[in-house]
């Protein structure tokens, strides 16, 4: 059983309020009511919710159907897949969200593996994304205090076993294929915007 699975009941009381992640979601990057989104890793719809009122088409992919289970807004339309291999046609998006997701691609996987995995999530993420569209994610830095704290929480509590980037370190991995601006750098959650070139 997916480890989300079991917190699905009880991942929107423990999660909180996500106004602060949609706010820099608006601040980072333009959303117009033509756009198709693919939130990946978008869980219980928290995010989705509030993107389906600036956009066109708002598809949740989750490793967890039992978070998906959860999303009761009709407007969103949910698909149960892993980042690894996305079960859609390439450039068939023009923004791609990750918001809170991209350490947890790790989870389950030894570590001598990470590289290579994270290595494909980024290709499958730039393939479905359309040729000038935009992925915004937004991530805790682990040079924070709450990011120390958060990590510390996933990985020695809950076992998770997620990879956490400060900001500097996930441009690294997108820089050759696009254009990366960063929003709120310094902060404990940060955003960076990648244009596809």
């Amino acid at each position: 059983m997916n480890s989300f699975d079991k917190l699905a009941w009880v991942y929107n009381l423990v999660r909180g309020n996500t106004q602060r992640e949609y706010k820099l979601i608006k601040q980072s990057v333009q959303l117009r009511k033509n756009q198709r989104v693919l939130d990946i890793g978008g869980g219980t719809g928290l995010i989705a919710t509030q993107l389906a009122n600036d956009v066109k088409e708002v598809v949740v992919l989750d490793a967890s159907s039992k978070m998906l289970d959860r999303i009761k807004d009709r407007r969103i339309k949910k698909v149960v897949g892993f980042v690894q291999k996305i079960p859609f046609k390439t450039e068939e998006f023009d923004v791609v969200c990750l918001v809170d997701a991209f350490h947890h691609f790790t989870n389950g996987c030894p570590k001598r593996e990470w590289d290579k995995l994270i290595e494909r999530c980024v290709s499958e993420i730039l393939r479905v994304l359309k040729k000038d569209g935009q992925l915004v994610m937004v991530e805790f830095n682990p040079q924070t205090f709450i990011g120390r704290l958060i990590k510390f929480l996933e990985n020695k509590i809950m076992g998770f076993g997620s990879q956490f980037y400060q900001p500097n370190d996930l441009k690294k991995l997108f820089e050759s294929d696009c254009n990366i601006e960063v929003f709120n750098s310094k902060s404990f959650c940060y955003a960076l915007t990648i244009t596809k070139k």
